[in-house]
């Protein structure tokens, strides 16, 4: 839910609300050392399902680095939030140079975890599936 606060189209106050997130999430960014290799390859094919579907839709996050990626254990996998949307939007048609940006930190800070060529590889051609016309 979001709701503005505007005076004379002057935006006031903004408030983002959202389910409660566990107090033992963390950010991506410290979990990945922490995985090996097959959770590492889990973790990015849900990641890249989650970012391109969310692509598909039009909807650009705006900062898309791990520390606004959050992980919260569930069983024998995670789930993740993203956070600080502050510069999110969603757009009528979102063009595939425009969702590429957008996706440009998240994939620097895979580059920066030294994850396998494969690795990054995979997560890019799932990403692309499930972002659909957003990426063709």
């Amino acid at each position: 839910l979001c709701l503005e606060e505007r005076r004379s189209r002057l935006l006031g106050r903004s408030y983002l609300l959202f389910p409660f997130v566990a107090a033992d999430a963390g950010s991506f960014l410290d979990l990945w050392p922490r995985l090996d290799a097959v959770s590492q390859r889990h973790c990015l094919e849900r990641l890249a399902q989650l970012l391109g579907r969310m692509h598909r839709q039009g909807i650009l996050h705006g900062d898309l680095n791990w520390r606004n990626i959050l992980a919260v254990r569930e069983g024998e996998g995670f789930s993740f939030w993203l956070v600080d949307l502050d510069g999110s939007r969603q757009v009528a048609r979102l063009t595939p140079g425009r969702a590429e940006r957008d996706l440009s930190h998240f994939l620097r800070d895979l580059q920066r975890s030294g994850a396998a060529p494969e690795l990054y590889s995979a997560f890019l051609e799932r990403w692309r599936r499930e972002a659909g016309q957003a990426v063709s």
